[in-house]
């Protein structure tokens, strides 16, 4: 979880939009879910929630 008292995300600008598609994959990866929570002037919440079983590295197999 991440979070600052700036002035929030714009809703539509090219750079929230990159951003976020860019935390959403991350997310998909590693099969959790992204929540954003941004008011202008007010500042923004990031929370990616992940199982900690897929945090977890599997041994190589030869």
């Amino acid at each position: 979880e991440v979070s600052d008292d700036g002035v929030g995300l714009p809703e539509n600008s090219s750079t929230r939009i990159s951003g976020v598609q860019k935390l959403e994959e991350r997310a998909r990866v590693l099969e959790g879910q992204l929540q954003i929570e941004s008011q202008n002037g007010v500042g923004t919440l990031l929370r990616l929630v992940v199982r900690r079983a897929h945090l977890i590295a599997k041994p190589h197999q030869s």
